[in-house]
């Protein structure tokens, strides 16, 4: 069966496939405040596994409402919304934000089990706090990359 395009018409679309993920792109930029408050949610979640087990699991809950909420605002505020990854490096900071998040909150039961002085389970929640503040730029950085590269 022969085709009716004309070349020249599906390179014009295609163009305006590349233009349209390169405004797509330009329109994810995260606002100044988001990674801060996010890094602040989970140092929390790091920080309630040192709590007794009540205000612990008040403040997970807490603190993944505020994650949640967090989103909405930025999907309402941009008219965008990603809901997984786009590529390899947008995964890989995203599970080594994660596992950050994960061997944080388990050095803070380790450090109550053990007695030592609750002092010490902020070390860990700043870890967690600064890998979120540190590699959140760079998956958004990522993530445009990905979008234009798609």
């Amino acid at each position: 069966m022969a085709s009716n395009v004309d070349p020249r018409d599906a390179r014009r679309a295609l163009s305006g496939l590349d233009t349209d993920r390169a405004r797509l792109a330009a329109k994810v930029v995260t606002p100044r405040w988001y990674h801060p408050v996010y890094a602040s949610i989970l140092a929390g979640l790091v920080l309630s596994q040192a709590l007794p087990p009540f205000y612990g699991l008040t403040v997970v809950i807490v603190g993944l409402i505020g994650l949640i909420a967090l989103r909405i605002a930025y999907d309402r505020r941009y008219g965008i919304s990603f809901t997984k990854v786009t590529g390899r490096r947008t995964r890989t900071l995203m599970f080594s934000v994660i596992g950050v998040l994960v061997a944080g909150m388990i050095a803070s039961r380790v450090i109550v089990a053990t007695g030592a002085s609750l002092w010490w389970v902020l070390v860990p929640a700043a870890i967690a706090f600064v890998t979120a503040l540190v590699l959140g730029p760079r998956y958004d950085d990522a993530l445009r990359r990905e979008i234009v590269a798609r």
